[in-house]
């Protein structure tokens, strides 16, 4: 499913306006795989790290190989992960049968087929909503989860007390949440280091293994990147940061090309600053909201 978004809409969320459409579009097909702004997009300069090291998004990142087994290896290892957006996100797609109250939910993961709620739930309620839901039944227990389905539309749903799971695979993620399953940073450390020059991981979070799709120059080299962006706010300007992780120190053609990439992006007003720093490339840049007419 591909969604269009005027500029006001799109950096009305940020990173996240898109990561809502790609929700949605799971909502409606759970091996949906889109382009966000993360493509070309999301944070801020300085290298000291996140000041959220801990952000509970990880832990339920799977691993590059679990991903490749369930969805074919030519598939592209991506998450995106918003705290915005969360209402729009709830009454769209496949997640609008559960009711969920947008006032419980902290952000929420797309890594594709699975999307995911975090914060603090009401199992019992949200069994009740599906067994009154028609063609919804309730199937089973997986772990402190209540597994349900729809039939017809093979959407499975993991209902707990601090997650809520829609897709396909989900004990995947489940598992690797609990400990009994690997997670993204056990076996590719590189995203750890990626993470650790992001200004924050409170606002949204993209990365990617390899190059962003949109870019249309060849990065040899580019082993995986990440954005972050903060809540837009209309009028004001926000910062956002871009890494990226070579194999080794980028090339001038490289980082000439990426600056180029990002700087041709209609979302983005201006790159303010690029540095490189061994094999990592940052680059800052800022988008301003539009005031809103209403």
């Amino acid at each position: 499913m591909h969604e269009t978004h005027s500029r006001r809409a799109v950096l009305a969320g940020g990173a996240s306006a898109a990561v809502g459409a790609l929700a949605g579009c799971l909502g409606q097909d759970d091996d949906a795989d889109e382009e966000t702004p993360g493509d070309s997009g999301g944070g801020d300069p300085d290298t000291s790290g996140s000041d959220d090291p801990q952000a509970p998004f990880r832990d339920w990142l799977v691993t590059p190989e679990s991903i490749g087994a369930l969805r074919g290896d030519n598939r592209v290892y991506r998450f995106s992960y918003s705290p915005f957006l969360i209402e729009q996100t709830l009454q769209s797609g496949r997640a609008s049968v559960l009711d969920i109250d947008p006032a419980v939910v902290d952000g929420f993961l797309v890594q594709p087929p699975a999307l995911i709620f975090l914060g603090s739930f009401d199992r019992s309620s949200l069994e009740t909503t599906v067994e009154d839901a028609e063609g919804y039944a309730l199937t089973g227990e997986y772990e402190s989860y209540r597994t349900a389905e729809n039939a017809e539309a093979g959407t499975r749903f993991a209902l707990g007390d601090e997650a809520v799971l829609i897709g396909q695979d989900l004990e995947l993620w489940i598992d690797t949440r609990t400990g009994d399953g690997r997670q993204l940073e056990e076996t590719t450390p590189g995203f750890t280091r990626l993470f650790d020059r992001l200004p924050s991981l409170d606002g949204s979070v993209t990365g990617q293994l390899g190059p962003p799709q949109s870019f249309d120059a060849s990065l040899d080299g580019l082993e995986a990147w990440v954005n972050s962006a903060p809540e837009p706010v209309p009028g004001e300007t926000i910062t956002q940061r871009w890494v990226y992780a070579f194999d080794e120190q980028p090339s001038e053609d490289a980082t000439g090309a990426i600056e180029r990439e990002l700087s041709g992006n209609p979302l983005i007003d201006e790159v303010t600053e690029t540095a490189v720093d061994g094999a990592f490339l940052t680059v800052t840049g800022e988008s301003t909201l539009p005031e809103s007419n209403s």
